[in-house]
């Protein structure tokens, strides 16, 4: 089943851009609501892609983007998260490897 929200902020927040964003790219015509008024999540990460600019955009998947500081922020967050993980215990992180907890 597809991923809808009415909210342009909770699909900005799904894709993980600003609400501006979205709206800009509405406006431009880059993005478009579905006929119910709702957003498709999954079409929205397409449109965003497919019309993103390379030299600007890291969802753009070109190679130009790298060197953008936003796309090397985006690099660095992603690595954060993939090497800790939630423990069962609010607020406490623990490493991926098992080591001992965070303080």
């Amino acid at each position: 089943m597809a991923e809808l929200t009415p909210s342009t902020r909770e699909a900005a927040r799904r894709l993980g851009v600003r609400d501006t964003t979205m709206h800009k790219a509405k406006r431009s015509g880059r993005i478009t609501r579905e006929p119910d008024g709702r957003w498709d999540i999954a079409k929205l990460r397409l449109q965003m892609r497919e019309t993103a600019d390379p030299q600007r955009s890291p969802l753009s998947g070109g190679t130009a983007a790298e060197g953008t500081p936003f796309a090397r922020l985006k690099v660095a967050q992603l690595a954060h998260g993939l090497m800790w993980k939630a423990r069962s215990r609010p607020g406490s992180l623990i490493p991926v490897s098992g080591q001992r907890p965070c303080q």
